[in-house]
Protein backbone atom coordinates (compact mmCIF):
# COMPACT_ATOMS: atom_id res chain seq x y z
CA UNK A 1 0.00 0.00 0.00
CA UNK A 2 2.60 2.47 0.75
CA UNK A 3 4.25 1.65 -2.29
CA UNK A 4 0.88 2.82 -4.29
CA UNK A 5 0.83 5.83 -2.41
CA UNK A 6 4.60 6.80 -3.47
CA UNK A 7 3.78 6.03 -7.35
CA UNK A 8 0.46 8.09 -7.01
CA UNK A 9 2.67 10.98 -5.61
CA UNK A 10 5.84 10.86 -8.03
CA UNK A 11 2.94 10.81 -11.07
CA UNK A 12 1.95 14.25 -9.50
CA UNK A 13 5.26 15.51 -9.11
CA UNK A 14 6.46 14.35 -12.75
CA UNK A 15 2.97 15.76 -14.03
CA UNK A 16 4.27 19.11 -12.76
CA UNK A 17 7.87 19.17 -14.01
CA UNK A 18 6.81 17.18 -17.27
CA UNK A 19 5.91 20.56 -18.84
CA UNK A 20 8.53 22.71 -17.24
CA UNK A 21 11.30 24.05 -19.72
CA UNK A 22 12.43 26.43 -16.41
CA UNK A 23 12.16 26.62 -13.12
CA UNK A 24 9.53 29.54 -13.51
CA UNK A 25 7.71 27.04 -15.68
CA UNK A 26 7.35 24.75 -12.86
CA UNK A 27 3.58 25.97 -11.32
CA UNK A 28 1.64 26.80 -14.91
CA UNK A 29 -1.20 25.43 -15.43
CA UNK A 30 -1.41 24.21 -12.28
CA UNK A 31 -4.75 24.93 -10.27
CA UNK A 32 -5.05 25.51 -6.19
CA UNK A 33 -8.24 25.70 -4.19
CA UNK A 34 -10.62 25.37 -1.89
CA UNK A 35 -14.29 24.32 -1.70
CA UNK A 36 -17.35 22.87 -0.24
CA UNK A 37 -17.75 19.37 0.05
CA UNK A 38 -21.32 17.17 0.75
CA UNK A 39 -20.63 13.32 1.30
CA UNK A 40 -22.15 10.16 2.46
CA UNK A 41 -20.55 6.82 3.20
CA UNK A 42 -21.29 3.52 5.52
CA UNK A 43 -18.01 3.74 7.76
CA UNK A 44 -19.02 3.07 11.35
CA UNK A 45 -22.92 2.10 10.44
CA UNK A 46 -23.87 4.91 12.12
CA UNK A 47 -26.68 6.91 10.43
CA UNK A 48 -27.46 10.27 11.49
CA UNK A 49 -30.14 12.59 11.02
CA UNK A 50 -29.72 12.93 7.42
CA UNK A 51 -27.15 10.35 6.36
CA UNK A 52 -24.87 13.50 4.78
CA UNK A 53 -21.87 14.92 6.12
CA UNK A 54 -20.85 19.16 5.23
CA UNK A 55 -17.27 20.00 5.11
CA UNK A 56 -14.52 21.25 2.94
CA UNK A 57 -12.33 20.53 0.58
CA UNK A 58 -8.36 21.50 -0.81
CA UNK A 59 -7.34 20.75 -3.53
CA UNK A 60 -4.58 20.84 -6.24
CA UNK A 61 -4.30 19.76 -9.61
CA UNK A 62 -1.52 19.76 -12.49
CA UNK A 63 -1.60 19.14 -16.69
CA UNK A 64 0.32 16.41 -18.15
CA UNK A 65 -1.07 17.95 -21.39
CA UNK A 66 -4.22 20.03 -22.60
CA UNK A 67 -6.79 17.01 -21.71
CA UNK A 68 -4.69 14.80 -19.02
CA UNK A 69 -4.34 15.74 -15.83
CA UNK A 70 -3.34 14.22 -12.12
CA UNK A 71 -5.64 15.83 -9.09
CA UNK A 72 -4.99 15.76 -5.20
CA UNK A 73 -8.31 16.30 -2.95
CA UNK A 74 -8.19 16.87 1.18
CA UNK A 75 -11.22 17.09 2.45
CA UNK A 76 -12.86 16.88 6.20
CA UNK A 77 -16.17 16.68 7.38
CA UNK A 78 -18.24 16.06 10.38
CA UNK A 79 -22.32 15.42 10.98
CA UNK A 80 -23.80 16.21 14.37
CA UNK A 81 -27.12 14.56 15.30
CA UNK A 82 -28.84 14.07 18.92
CA UNK A 83 -31.70 11.61 19.82
CA UNK A 84 -33.58 10.17 23.09
CA UNK A 85 -32.88 6.95 24.26
CA UNK A 86 -35.50 4.27 25.70
CA UNK A 87 -34.75 5.39 29.07
CA UNK A 88 -35.46 9.27 28.17
CA UNK A 89 -31.41 10.44 28.12
CA UNK A 90 -30.60 12.93 25.15
CA UNK A 91 -28.25 10.99 23.38
CA UNK A 92 -25.39 13.25 21.10
CA UNK A 93 -23.53 11.98 18.55
CA UNK A 94 -20.62 12.89 16.35
CA UNK A 95 -19.22 11.72 13.21
CA UNK A 96 -15.89 13.19 11.94
CA UNK A 97 -14.55 11.96 8.27
CA UNK A 98 -10.93 12.73 6.71
CA UNK A 99 -9.89 11.86 3.14
CA UNK A 100 -7.70 11.94 0.42
CA UNK A 101 -7.67 11.64 -2.51
CA UNK A 102 -5.35 11.13 -5.68
CA UNK A 103 -6.61 10.55 -9.02
CA UNK A 104 -5.36 11.07 -12.99
CA UNK A 105 -8.58 12.36 -15.02
CA UNK A 106 -9.08 13.02 -18.72
CA UNK A 107 -11.54 15.88 -20.09
CA UNK A 108 -11.73 17.87 -23.38
CA UNK A 109 -11.93 21.85 -22.73
CA UNK A 110 -14.58 23.48 -25.03
CA UNK A 111 -14.37 27.22 -25.38
CA UNK A 112 -17.49 29.06 -24.71
CA UNK A 113 -16.59 32.85 -25.14
CA UNK A 114 -13.55 34.61 -25.59
CA UNK A 115 -12.91 34.52 -22.15
CA UNK A 116 -14.87 31.60 -21.08
CA UNK A 117 -14.17 27.86 -21.10
CA UNK A 118 -15.73 24.65 -19.95
CA UNK A 119 -14.16 21.13 -19.48
CA UNK A 120 -16.05 18.04 -18.88
CA UNK A 121 -14.19 15.41 -17.23
CA UNK A 122 -13.73 11.72 -16.11
CA UNK A 123 -11.21 10.39 -13.12
CA UNK A 124 -10.44 7.61 -11.24
CA UNK A 125 -7.69 6.89 -8.52
CA UNK A 126 -7.90 5.97 -4.99
CA UNK A 127 -9.14 7.20 -1.89
CA UNK A 128 -7.43 7.05 2.02
CA UNK A 129 -10.53 7.64 4.42
CA UNK A 130 -10.46 7.99 8.24
CA UNK A 131 -14.10 8.24 10.22
CA UNK A 132 -14.23 9.26 13.74
CA UNK A 133 -17.39 8.42 15.95
CA UNK A 134 -18.02 9.97 19.20
CA UNK A 135 -21.23 9.79 20.89
CA UNK A 136 -22.13 11.34 24.82
CA UNK A 137 -25.30 10.58 26.93
CA UNK A 138 -25.30 10.93 31.03
CA UNK A 139 -23.00 7.69 32.55
CA UNK A 140 -21.82 6.68 29.07
CA UNK A 141 -19.57 7.57 26.35
CA UNK A 142 -18.57 5.65 23.11
CA UNK A 143 -15.71 6.25 20.78
CA UNK A 144 -14.76 4.60 17.61
CA UNK A 145 -12.72 4.82 14.83
CA UNK A 146 -12.14 2.97 11.04
CA UNK A 147 -9.82 3.71 8.52
CA UNK A 148 -10.19 1.93 4.77
CA UNK A 149 -9.19 2.75 1.26
CA UNK A 150 -10.92 2.52 -2.34
CA UNK A 151 -11.03 2.57 -5.80
CA UNK A 152 -12.73 6.14 -7.02
CA UNK A 153 -14.51 6.57 -10.18
CA UNK A 154 -15.87 10.30 -10.56
CA UNK A 155 -17.15 12.95 -13.07
CA UNK A 156 -17.71 16.65 -13.06
CA UNK A 157 -16.85 19.91 -14.85
CA UNK A 158 -14.25 22.72 -14.78
CA UNK A 159 -15.15 26.17 -15.51
CA UNK A 160 -12.38 28.60 -16.39
CA UNK A 161 -12.47 32.31 -16.27
CA UNK A 162 -9.89 34.52 -17.81
CA UNK A 163 -6.83 32.91 -17.76
CA UNK A 164 -6.46 32.12 -13.62
CA UNK A 165 -9.70 31.45 -12.48
CA UNK A 166 -11.48 28.54 -11.75
CA UNK A 167 -14.77 26.75 -10.49
CA UNK A 168 -14.99 22.71 -10.44
CA UNK A 169 -18.33 20.76 -9.62
CA UNK A 170 -17.21 17.31 -9.10
CA UNK A 171 -19.05 14.08 -7.93
CA UNK A 172 -16.97 11.17 -6.62
CA UNK A 173 -17.40 7.61 -5.58
CA UNK A 174 -15.98 4.99 -3.93
CA UNK A 175 -15.90 1.23 -5.31
CA UNK A 176 -15.58 -0.34 -1.93
CA UNK A 177 -14.22 0.76 1.96
CA UNK A 178 -16.69 3.01 3.46
CA UNK A 179 -18.21 3.15 -0.25
CA UNK A 180 -18.49 7.05 -0.33
CA UNK A 181 -20.12 9.03 -2.24
CA UNK A 182 -18.91 13.21 -2.84
CA UNK A 183 -20.33 16.17 -4.26
CA UNK A 184 -17.88 19.05 -4.08
CA UNK A 185 -17.90 22.73 -5.55
CA UNK A 186 -14.77 24.00 -5.94
CA UNK A 187 -12.90 27.71 -6.80
CA UNK A 188 -9.76 28.06 -7.94
CA UNK A 189 -6.71 30.02 -8.53
CA UNK A 190 -4.64 28.79 -11.54
CA UNK A 191 -1.20 29.51 -12.48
Amino acid sequence: MKALKYALLSTVAFASFANAGTVSDFFDGVSVGAGYINESGKDINVSGSSNRSDGFELYSQAPINDYLFVDSRYSWTQEDFSAQTKAGYQKTAELKRDHLQASVGAGYPYKVSDSVQLKPFVKTGWSWDKAKFDTTYPGFDTHGSKSDNSFTLGTGVEAQFGHHFVSTVNYTKETSGFKMEQVSFDLGYRF
